[in-house]
């Protein structure tokens, strides 16, 4: 997959049969299980079995049928053991689970849309960030605006490998002549922004360190194996 990045998403809310859900759940790695198990709430526990359902379907596309073994860094984000030249990411929020496979280092995020957090956008966004958002009408507008910095900000936080070490106003989202752009100071890298609105109600993107040639788009039903792709 030379140049490529692939993003796949799915809906979870087949795992709310119990049936399916221990079916899917013998699927899945032991570790996968153990975390699970440790979940509180039913709907957290679908998501994070969906998530990795998704990671193995998106694997099967590349000709890697079984999961390979997953380890971590030391900001927490997943890797592969055995396979240094292939990166992936994982998200999920509401019904949805998000992967992505890259050549190279690559975040991911996907929030479902709802009442934005203008306290937290507050504290923890940059200053021109949180006026951008008060400068729309409340409601829809400024609630799709708050979750695109949310899943821009994220996806670069997860690219970049520190996990919650890196605080989300220390780096700014510019969206100048559309492209969208990070200002920061720590790493001397360039990163691309891709973001995707075929899923309604959800705001969706993902981050790659330095350029790729070409990035897929795929919406999975997981529960009858059938995929639609869409073209970015």
């Amino acid at each position: 997959m030379t140049g490529r990045t692939l993003v796949y998403t799915c809906d979870v809310d087949f795992l709310c049969d119990p049936g399916a859900f221990e079916r899917a759940l013998e699927q899945v790695s032991f570790g996968r299980r153990e975390k699970i198990g440790r979940i509180r709430f039913l709907k957290d526990k679908r998501l994070s079995l969906g998530a990795e359902l998704l990671l193995k379907a998106a694997l099967a596309r590349q000709g890697i049928e079984s999961l390979p073994e997953i380890e971590y860094q030391k900001g927490g984000k997943p890797y592969f053991k055995d396979l240094p030249n292939l990166f992936f990411n994982l998200s999920h929020s509401g019904s949805r689970a998000l992967c992505t496979l890259s050549d190279s280092p690559v975040g991911c995020d996907i929030e479902k849309i709802s009442a934005p957090r203008m306290n937290v956008a507050k504290r923890c966004f940059c200053s021109e960030e949180y006026r951008h958002i008060c400068s729309l009408p409340e409601g829809k507008e400024q609630a799709e605006l708050f979750f695109r910095y949310w899943v821009l900000k994220e996806s670069f936080v997860k690219a970049v490998g520190a996990g919650l070490g890196l605080a989300f106003n220390r780096f700014c989202i510019n969206f100048e002549d559309e492209k969208i752009t990070v200002r920061q100071n720590f790493d001397k890298n360039e990163y691309s922004f891709y973001q995707f609105e075929q899923i309604p109600d959800y705001k969706c993107a993902v981050c790659v360190l330095g350029k790729t040639d070409e990035i897929v788009f795929e919406d999975i039903n997981l529960k009858d194996a059938r995929a639609k792709k869409v073209g970015y």
